[in-house]
């Protein structure tokens, strides 16, 4: 009897929003992308931080972060999109859109962009996705086995890129704040609207206040806010003693990896909330 030779392909994809701290692979920078109009094109750099070569290339997919119900961040990936949706995906190419780094190597990518006539104002959205795999890869191998076995690794590092062209606004309303004190820490649910036809990028300050309004602990959330959803922030209270406090949550248009020349002027947000802690 002839022996049957089989070829099996296990493949690993490893998708991380580009500011979780996820390890990839590769290294992209920045990790926020803007084209302003009448600019057409950003530039990222990909570096390779491995001994190994290895084979990049980039696509596109429009999506977008939301909460689920466990309160954890996922992108909301939408192949497809409905016309009201704010997607850039079509009018969007990368060059170069494939390449091979090898160890310690980086390469320039430029993202160009081709807006169509007649565009509405606003902002319109992609995921840049930079996917990674060894190039020198060898495929192991059992002796006397009649099945050969290739396992390759893909990592993905997803970094959000926004299109901006004619009249820009954004702004955030907090309309309330659930909360509950668990082994020390104070979960909360924030509820957010975003405003105005863009993302809001921004940072929260949060302080809790006693009563005499002496601050007790402080926490910083930088936030990119793209559809209303509810906000999971967590704060340490370990060390704040049992009694009655005053939230006071602060919001501003200032995030690191924003620049300056890409922060879109908005009203400061200011809202308190009563709780206790137990």
């Amino acid at each position: 009897m002839p022996k049957v030779k089989s070829g099996i392909l296990f493949l690993l994809a490893l998708t991380a929003l580009a500011w979780s701290g996820v390890d990839a692979s590769v290294a992209v920078y920045p990790q926020a992308l803007f084209i302003n109009s009448p600019n057409r094109s950003v530039a990222i750099t990909v570096s390779n931080p491995t001994d190994t070569r290895q084979e990049i290339w980039v696509d596109f997919r429009y999506g977008y972060p939301l909460v689920d119900d466990s309160g954890k961040f996922y992108v909301n990936y939408i192949d497809g999109p409905a016309e009201q949706e704010p997607s850039a995906v079509p009018w969007l190419t990368a060059y170069p859109q494939r390449f091979v780094l090898n160890a310690r190597e980086s390469q320039v990518v430029r993202v160009m962009v081709q807006l169509p006539v007649g565009l509405t104002s606003g902002e319109y959205w992609s995921r840049v996705i930079v996917s990674s795999k060894q190039r020198t890869a060898v495929p192991p191998t059992t002796p006397g086995a009649n099945v050969r076995m290739r396992m390759e690794f893909i990592a993905q590092v997803d970094v959000p890129l926004q299109v901006r062209t004619g009249s820009i606004n954004t702004g955030l309303q907090v309309h309330g704040i659930t909360s509950v004190v668990d082994s020390g820490n104070l979960k909360m649910g924030i509820d957010l609207s975003r405003l105005g036809n863009a993302s809001f990028w921004g940072t929260m300050h949060i302080f809790l206040r006693d009563e005499s309004g002496r601050v007790m602990t402080t926490h910083d959330q930088h936030i990119a806010i793209f559809r209303d959803l509810v906000y999971p922030v967590t704060m340490d209270v370990a060390n704040v003693p049992p009694g009655s406090y005053i939230l006071e949550l602060n919001v501003d248009n200032v995030r690191p990896g924003v620049p300056a020349q890409n922060r879109l002027k908005s009203d400061p947000v200011r809202f308190t909330y009563q709780l206790t802690i137990p």
